[in-house]
């Protein structure tokens, strides 16, 4: 078998040979549909490029229908479809699709006449191989993204669909498609458009040279969670996220929409040229370049053509691979070649398993199966001897016996597990009877000690969570010298903690799948009592849980660490602290200095409180002043405007009038006198010239008399 070879649209010295004398290839999804329609005329496009045409077994200027695989011709098209329901055609078909030659009509019937239909057979072994044979290429071509062909030396050769034409266009029959492909290296100009988390490439290709390209990148996408800003708050409603990085990615999206629009605008001529356009982007993309209000692109344009198939980030080298993918035509081989390729292909696929439904067993037969299982976990080494002897009973026959352990976890307080061994089936045939007294009885002591178990370890969770001292002494069987007996315990509790074994180190004593300590569920309660108490006894405070947490880690509150920190001042060398993360110890005298230290800030913050409230008063008190000061000026003007404007001029001689008393008041040297006798002449109009001012006539002849 040969390999397969990739052909470029653009080697004009092999794709023409490549592609001479091509039809459809039985099995590719078109066959069935276009094979049987009326063969269309030539187009001009594609006369014009001198290439080889499909030749039509009757003139062109004469429409027949006729079946390709049977090889006859019909009156009209309800013939045809009669025919197509025939046995005879569904074989043919399937002869064509397994690369056999067809049989007449007679032959059909002389090597079927013992079968009453080729659809409804069930019964002949030769029928289902050469069903298998016939449809194995039908399901793995038609899901195909390419179109495959048959050429003029019996080769199997494909191309992408996408490149001949697109979803919305209509084919009119074989003839077409025919011509579309052979026209396809002619149309060399090409664009290429990627848009997806916040990158950007796109190229514009004449045959294998690169015209234009331009590749960039904004920050849209949410780091360590994916998806644009723009999608998470479409999904978020009107409650959008309001952080820094949110409003960075809206406007780096708004950004890059802009950006893209403009430099599609500025490839507009380039666009116009292509005969081909292939674009990726999502649905929240597609806006950026199918939207604004003069796009470049539209989506009915029947250039417009999907990739169609998976892309990696948007940059010049993807846009390159995907246009080297596109414009390749693929050979595959001779056409018997290529069956059995798609054959094996077929084969080699795994076939999915049936799910088997479960059948739901009755109650009883569950409790049963419950019963034998709590059996086999209570076996004893009784058990495992006599599955030995049995063993060693059959070692003529050397048969391997594999042996299956359980290990048990109804032990709360530990983290061991035992295992037993299950015996084999000949040591429990033999001994079943004699064992299923003891292990019914072995398995009610398990429960009975699991149960009181259970019971002793809530009790003492209880008591760590709800700061119960008593109780948790109780339970653990800790009694000191002078300690009153106040716990609140039933007497069926008090049996079980008699019957329960409590380890001697408190640290070994966990709760659930955490494995979290008597400590851990007190810190996390802020228990400080329970807690000191615990650390009395030897609870060791470096003891981690399942999460690899610390009880001080988990303290609620700063008095509980504290507490923590208290106990390692009173006892410094009885744990590991610095294992246990705790910090420092805390002595009454840090108590009291912290205390101290304390007081003087409050004291400083109160005082520092009261100037504020002071300066508040002061500065309300002004602008009330302020307020009131307007307010009046205002009233002030109002009462002016309603004066007549005589009143208004009295009223500023009144004022004037005042404001010369109050200034005679103040300054007596300011009084208005007579040039000649100086007496005082203000409140009255005096005699006066060259501005000269005197009480009386006679005042002035002397002034005259005395100046001249």
């Amino acid at each position: 078998m040969k390999p397969i070879q990739q052909v470029s649209l653009w080697d004009e010295d092999q794709i023409c040979t490549v592609l001479a004398g091509i039809h459809i290839a039985p099995g590719s999804a078109e066959y069935e549909e276009l094979s049987n329609q009326p063969s269309s005329s030539h187009t001009t496009e594609h006369c014009s490029l001198g290439l080889p045409l499909f030749q039509p077994s009757l003139p062109s200027n004469q429409i027949e229908i006729r079946c390709s695989h049977c090889q006859t011709t019909f009156a009209d098209r309800e013939e045809q479809v009669s025919h197509y329901r025939l046995d005879w055609h569904r074989n043919n078909l399937r002869r064509s699709m397994a690369g056999k030659t067809p049989l007449t009509e007679d032959q059909f019937w002389d090597e079927s006449s013992d079968i009453s239909s080729i659809s409804g057979s069930e019964d002949s072994s030769n029928g289902d191989e050469e069903k298998e044979d016939a449809d194995v290429n039908a399901p793995v071509l038609q899901k195909q993204a390419q179109i495959f062909f048959l050429n003029a030396d019996g080769y199997v050769v494909s191309l992408y669909r996408n490149v001949l034409y697109n979803k919305s266009v209509e084919i009119n029959g074989e003839r077409d498609v025919i011509q579309r492909a052979m026209s396809a290296p002619h149309k060399k100009n090409w664009a290429i458009v990627l848009l997806g988390g916040g990158h950007f490439a796109a190229a514009v290709f004449r045959g294998k040279e690169v015209v234009i390209h331009k590749t960039f990148h904004n920050y849209t996408v949410r780091a360590k969670q994916g998806g644009s800003q723009g999608t998470k708050d479409s999904q978020s409603g009107t409650a959008h996220p309001k952080s820094s990085g949110a409003s960075m990615r809206r406007y780096n999206e708004q950004s890059q929409r802009q950006h893209v629009q403009e430099l599609m605008e500025s490839w507009k001529m380039h666009f116009d040229k292509c005969n081909l356009i292939f674009y990726h982007a999502k649905h929240h993309n597609r806006a950026t370049l199918f939207g604004g209000k003069k796009p470049i692109l539209l989506k009915n344009d029947e250039r417009l053509r999907r990739i169609p198939f998976s892309t990696r980030r948007a940059k010049f080298s993807e846009v390159k691979r995907i246009f080297g993918l596109l414009s390749e035509v693929v050979v595959h081989g001779k056409e018997e070649e290529f069956n059995n390729m798609v054959r094996e292909s077929k084969l080699g696929e795994k076939q999915p398993t049936p799910k088997k439904k479960k059948e739901r067993k009755p109650n009883n037969a569950r409790n049963a199966e419950r019963k034998l299982k709590t059996e086999k976990n209570a076996l004893d080494l009784a058990g495992e001897d006599s599955s030995s002897e049995s063993a060693s009973g059959s070692s003529e026959e050397m048969e391997l016996v594999t042996q299956m352990g359980t290990f048990s976890t109804t032990d709360l307080g530990g983290c061991h597990c035992s295992v037993k061994s299950k015996p084999s089936p000949g040591a429990r045939k033999g001994n079943e009877s004699k064992l299923k007294k003891h292990a019914s009885s072995k398995s009610k002591e398990v429960k009975k000690g699991n149960t009181h178990k259970t019971k002793v370890w809530n009790i003492i969770h209880s008591a760590c969570k709800m700061g119960n001292i008593d109780n948790l002494s109780a339970a653990l069987k800790i009694h000191t010298s002078g300690q009153h007996e106040d716990h609140n315990l039933s007497q069926e509790e008090l049996e079980s903690i008699a019957s329960t074994d409590v380890p001697s180190d408190l640290s070994k004593i966990s709760f659930g799948s955490k494995s979290r300590t008597m400590l851990h569920v007190a810190a996390e309660n802020a228990q400080n009592d329970v807690i000191w108490w615990l650390l009395e006894h030897g609870c060791n405070p470096s003891v981690t849980d399942g999460a690899k947490r610390l009880p001080f880690d988990d303290a609620a509150d700063k008095e509980c660490r504290n507490t923590f920190r208290r106990f390692m001042a009173q006892w410094p060398d009885k744990y590991d602290y610095k294992k246990a993360n705790i910090p420092s110890p805390l002595t009454k005298e840090q108590e009291l200095e912290q205390a101290a230290k304390l007081a003087i800030r409050r004291k400083a913050q109160r005082q520092a409180k009261q100037e504020r409230q002071r300066e508040k008063k002061q500065q309300e008190r002004i602008k009330n002043e302020q307020r009131k000061a307007l307010q009046a000026e205002e009233e002030d003007k109002k009462k002016f405007l309603e004066l007549s404007d005589r009143e208004k001029r009295a009223l500023a001689a009144e004022r004037r009038f005042q404001q010369q008393q109050l200034q005679q008041e103040k300054d007596p040297q300011s009084v208005l006198r007579c040039f000649m006798c100086a007496q005082d002449i203000s409140g009255i109009t005096p005699f006066e010239y060259n501005d000269n001012k005197f009480c009386t006539t006679k005042c002035v002849r002397e002034h005259r008399m005395k100046n001249s």
